[in-house]
């Protein structure tokens, strides 16, 4: 697989620990709450703003608040990843996505190509009249020895590619995926976990109609 640049950085220890207790509460007031358990993906999300599964059921959705906390956990991951980029990255200070994802012990993320513009239906067939922007600020919360974030070329027929490229994910490590690594033939997905990843990504959503 062709060399992909990410924007990569780190959020303080103390900042990661205390969005890991936050999260252990599990008080997630009216948060879209989801639990995948297929073949290829097995994981929990909890989605503040406009969520993908509720949006999928009905493209007249309202967003959830997203928590302050979240708010400015999105604040800090970004204001990181500027300080280690040598360009300006003018990202978006108008999230309106938010998705905890939660892994356990055997959990995995198919590669997958998030919904954007040009497309107009998910995977499984279902209509989508949304699609998100072209960047992705994720933040490891908790990190697995051996469940991690991998960037994959969906042209290769192998499916365990040697050529994946798997980010070294410790607890608040920090990324930016944009440009080509959003978008076909560029999948991500995440391996298998030993025992528990937790992971927090933001995004904007984008209505097509209204």
């Amino acid at each position: 697989m062709k060399k992909i640049e990410l924007v990569t950085a780190h959020i303080s220890q103390l900042l990661a620990e205390s969005i890991q207790f936050w999260i252990a509460r599990g008080d997630f007031g009216d948060a879209v709450v989801n639990l995948q358990n297929e073949q290829d993906t097995r994981r929990q999300t909890i989605e503040y703003g406009y969520s993908y599964h509720a949006m999928v059921k009905d493209p007249q959705a309202e967003p959830t608040d997203i928590p302050v906390i979240l708010q400015s956990l999105y604040w800090a991951a970004i204001a990181t990843l500027q300080e280690s980029s040598d360009e300006e990255l003018n990202l978006s200070t108008d999230f309106n996505n938010c998705i905890i994802s939660i892994f356990g012990p055997g959990d995995k993320l198919r590669p997958h190509v998030d919904v954007d513009e040009t497309r107009t239906h998910t995977s499984k067939g279902d209509p989508v009249h949304f699609y998100y922007d072209k960047d992705v600020v994720g933040i490891i919360i908790k990190a697995d020895p051996k469940g991690k974030l991998y960037l994959v070329d969906q042209r290769e027929e192998e499916e365990e590619n040697p050529d994946a490229v798997y980010l070294p994910e410790e607890d608040g490590f920090v990324y930016l995926m944009t440009g080509e690594s959003r978008f076909v033939p560029y999948a991500h997905g995440v391996s298998e976990v030993t025992d528990q990843r937790i992971s927090i990504t933001f995004r904007t959503m984008h209505k097509r109609f209204g």
